[in-house]
This record gives structure tokens, C-alpha cells and sequence, in this order.
């Protein structure tokens, strides 16, 4: 089967959760079909990346367009201007790009697909230009990250500018959701989420991130004197990142004993607001980095405080395959296989993160466990051995 596959930003390398999870979605359909890739890079230094998703599919072509603030604030906030004159909210609108709607007739022309493969929401703003059966893989439930936002934001502005962005946000997921043929969703919550929120009896399939790994920590254990070293992974451009961790180092991890315990943050685009606590002696933004797993091997815990979004949080998936035990808010372990105390720890408030780092520190076998029944937990859920299989099943009920 020959498939047309559409994604925002090229899926490499593997620095963010949305990476991640296109990377081997992309792979397994690969093992079994010819696909053709049409993606999004920032700039023209990431064509470097190219030949590592040449790889693995039939053929693969880009088009550039700034995407992320750091390449260029001006022409974002372009976009963001003439998206407020249209139906579209900012997050879908900046995907618009003339080039690419040329690609798409021009890959229907050339080829034909026996389906098209959307993968993220903002793809479907070029929805009238598909001409085969279409699958959308949606990784989060795009309008309720937006409602969250704007629902614990507390400049007025922003605030009000978030709850614009909900409603046109909200009125494109329920047009996309009627418009495709199927769906794919990363947990049971979000199916019920988007069943709600399409109204129809559309089929909606749950498939969950499902990863490789390459690296499993060893033994944890911690030498007298020694503090406990926290993990904290994530791109910081995405704000429910940004604002979990400015919530857990202000109403946590200050409130542990320096002499006890030391937080590294490793990702991406962290803002002033966020290395400004490097001049603390115990605190480490270290930023972006190739391999997150020399991070992994020097910590004995990995938090997720996380407070706004959906889908499922990458970052859970492969502190359980590679062996760091994690701590996190009941949202950051949305729609994840949890057994709170045995293969994860819960924790929402303040309080319940101090006691359970205070109790972790005195605790080496409660983390060899956590970490060993995550493990297992990695291996019936979310090997990427799975995935193929549950991918061709999808598949051929769509095209029967």
C-alpha cells in the first residue's frame, strides 16, 4: 500500500516527545507499506537531518517555514497577526505555507495513495486538498491543552488571548474530526474526549506511544553524603513544560533541603525566567543536549510536573523503558499504565512531591522497585514491537 504521510516538523533528531512519537509511528507503517514523508524544517541547517527518515521510508521531502520563536520571533508574529483575521487559531494557521499545499496536489498528482496519513492536527488545514481516505493521528486533544491554558493563566491579556484561541481551536478539532476517515488516539481519555467532541460515531482507535530503547540504567543507589539528584526533561517552547517546572522548583524543590537535594533540567529553548535559577549551587538548567541518557545515568529520580495538556507524555514512556523511576502529577500520567507506589508515584500537590523526594532519599529499594516494575510495565505496553501490528490492523479496516 503506498501512503502519503504528513507531519509538521521532520522527525529528528529525537529531542521532544512529538519526535519521538512520529519517528516510530513512521517506522512501523514503513516495515509493511511504501511512504512517502512531507514535512516542515525551521531552516535550511536541518536538511542535515533528512537522511536519517530516508531511512526508513520511500521518499521524503520538506518545505521550510519558521515554526519555533528562536529561529524567528518576527516572522511568528506575522502569522499570529493575519491568523486573527481569519477562522483559523494562531496554532494551525502558522502551518499554512503556499509551498506546501503546492507539494501535497503535486504528490497526489505524481502518485497514487491508497491513504493519507495526517499526522498532528494543524495538518488538516489543508484538508481540501486530499483526495484519498485520511487517518488523523492525533497526539494530544489540541483544544483542551488550549482550555487548560487559558483556564490557570492569570495575566488578564494572555488570558484572554487564550480563551480567543480555545474557541477557534475547538471549532477546527470538531470540523478535522468529522472531515477524516478514522482516528487515532493515544489513550482511552481522549478517545472519550474527542468521541465527545465530534459527535458522530466516527471510528477512534487507542494506540499508545510505543518507543525503542537503547539504554537501561543500572542499580540505583546513592553513596553516603550524596545528594539525591533530580531529572527534569523537557522542551521548554512547550508551556505546559515551562510551567510545570517554575511550579515544582518554586513550591518544591525550594522547599527541600539544599544539602539534601539537586534538580537537573535538560531540554530545549529554556526562557530567561528558567536559567535564572542556575545561580542556585544546586540547581543545573543544562538546556539542550544530544544524549539525555548520561542525565538519566547520574539521577536516581525523574520528575513530570505537569499540569496542563493531554495525549500521553513521552518523557513517562522512556523513563520507564530506561529505568528512572518518576514521579508525577496525575495529568502528566494521563492515559499511562500507573500503579501508584509499585511502578510510579503520584503526587498534585506541593506537599505530596516534598514527602515523597524526603522519603526517596532515605529509600534506595522503593526506587529499584518503581524502577523494575516500570520496566516491565515498558515491556507489555509500549515496545515498539507492537506497533506495526496494531498500525496494520488500523489499516486494513480502513481500506476493506
Amino acid at each position: 500500500m503506498r501512503i502519503l504521510f504528513l507531519t509538521t516538523l521532520l522527525p529528528y533528531p529525537l529531542d521532544n516527545g512529538g519526535k519521538i512519537k512520529t519517528f516510530y509511528t513512521l517506522k512501523a507503517l514503513s516495515a509493511d507499506h511504501e511512504v512517502d514523508v512531507l514535512c516542515f524544517i525551521n531552516n535550511k541547517k536541518d536538511n542535515v537531518y533528512k537522511k536519517n527518515i530516508s531511512k526508513i521510508c520511500n521518499q521524503i521531502d520538506i518545505v521550510e517555514k519558521v515554526l519555533i520563536a528562536k529561529y524567528s520571533k518576527k516572522s511568528l508574529l506575522q502569522d499570529f497577526t493575519r491568523s486573527l483575521f481569519t477562522k483559523y487559531p494562531y496554532v494551525i494557521y502558522k502551518f499554512y505555507s503556499k509551498e506546501m499545499a503546492k507539494k501535497i496536489i503535486e504528490l497526489q498528482k505524481n502518485y497514487s495513495y491508497d491513504l493519507i496519513y495526517v499526522d498532528h492536527l494543524p495538518m488538516m488545514i489543508y484538508h481540501n486538498l486530499f483526495n484519498s481516505p485520511v487517518i488523523l493521528d492525533e497526539h494530544n486533544v489540541e483544544s483542551l491543552i488550549m482550555k487548560r491554558f487559558y483556564e490557570v493563566e492569570k495575566n488578564f491579556i494572555k488570558k484572554i488571548i487564550g480563551y480567543i484561541e480555545y474557541k477557534k481551536l475547538l471549532s477546527f478539532e470538531k470540523f478535522a474530526l468529522n472531515r477524516v476517515d478514522r482516528i487515532i488516539s493515544l489513550s482511552l481519555q481522549d478517545k472519550q474526549e474527542l468521541e465527545r467532541l465530534s459527535g458522530s460515531d466516527k471510528p477512534i482507535d487507542v494506540i499508545p506511544i510505543c518507543i525503542e530503547s537503547n539504554y537501561v540504567k543500572g542499580q540505583i543507589h546513592r553513596q553516603e553524603g550524596e545528594k539525591l539528584k533530580i531529572l527534569f526533561v523537557g522542551t521548554m517552547s512547550w508551556y505546559p513544560n515551562s510551567h510545570g517546572l517554575t511550579w515544582f522548583i518554586e513550591e518544591v524543590f525550594s522547599k527541600l533541603d539544599e544539602n539534601k537535594f539537586e534538580l537537573y533540567v535538560v531540554g530545549g529553548n529554556p526562557p530567561a525566567s528558567i536559567t535564572k535559577w542556575n545561580e542556585k549551587s544546586n540547581i543545573h538548567i543544562v538546556g539542550y543536549v544530544t544524549d539525555v541518557n548520561q542525565y538519566i545515568d547520574i539521577c536516581h529520580v525523574n520528575v513530570v510536573p505537569i499540569f496542563i495538556g493531554s495525549g500521553l507524555r513521552v518523557k513517562i514512556i522512556e523513563a520507564y523503558s530506561k529505568g528512572i523511576p518518576t514521579i508525577s502529577t496525575s495529568i502528566g500520567a494521563e492515559g499511562i499504565e500507573v500503579r501508584n507506589g509499585e511502578n510510579i508515584i503520584i503526587a498534585n500537590e506541593p506537599e505530596e512531591f516534598i514527602s515523597s523526594l524526603n522519603e526517596l532519599y532515605n529509600n534506595m529499594s522503593l526506587l529499584n522497585h518503581i524502577k523494575n516494575e516500570a520496566l516491565k510495565t515498558y515491556e507489555t505496553h509500549y515496545s515498539v514491537s507492537v506497533l506495526a501490528h496494531k498500525l496494520n490492523q488500523i489499516i486494513s479496516l480502513q481500506t476493506k
